[in-house]
């Protein structure tokens, strides 16, 4: 009988500890925001520049590191009113060439429709816009674009 009563107060003090563990009296408020789910939008977060310096290839092209483009200038819509029959592409502009004669078929390389070159036609639909930027690359200094639908070659920034 001894034994007995050694356990039965080991028992209650069990139950009473977990009992107690179990409740929660804490009239803290929580400190989370529960299952709701916040998204941030990381390209605009405050203090963050998005330009990376003067020196940076994300620098603006508004910053002085680059010429502005010549008043007028439009490549697109140039290539858009000469409609270069097929055979031939459309370049719009670059380095040295920023101003639209008015004519959409120059006598020398220049704004307006040009002969496609006889590598280029042969690169097929997927290479004849690689080709033709190689090809006008060395008759101006800038960066150019070809645009695939319209065949269209010009430079963004002259």
């Amino acid at each position: 009988m001894r034994f007995v009563w050694w356990i039965a107060p080991a028992l209650c003090g069990a139950a009473v500890s977990t009992m107690a563990a179990c409740t929660n009296d804490d009239t803290t408020p929580q400190q989370g925001s529960g299952n709701d789910v916040i998204g941030i939008d990381a390209t605009t977060q405050p203090g963050q520049s998005t330009d990376g310096g003067p020196d940076s290839p994300f620098a603006p092209v508004e910053g002085g590191l680059y010429p502005g483009k010549p008043d007028g200038y439009d490549p697109i819509g140039i290539c858009a009113k000469c409609a270069c029959p097929a055979g031939d592409y459309c370049f719009g502009g670059g380095t040295g060439y920023t101003a639209f004669g008015g004519s959409c078929t120059p006598a020398a390389f220049g704004i307006g429709c040009q002969p496609i070159p006889a590598a280029c036609a042969s690169a097929g639909d997927a290479g004849v816009c690689d080709c033709l930027l190689q090809a006008t690359a060395s008759k101006v200094g800038c960066y150019g674009v070809c645009v695939d639908s319209t065949l269209t070659v010009y430079c963004p920034n002259p």
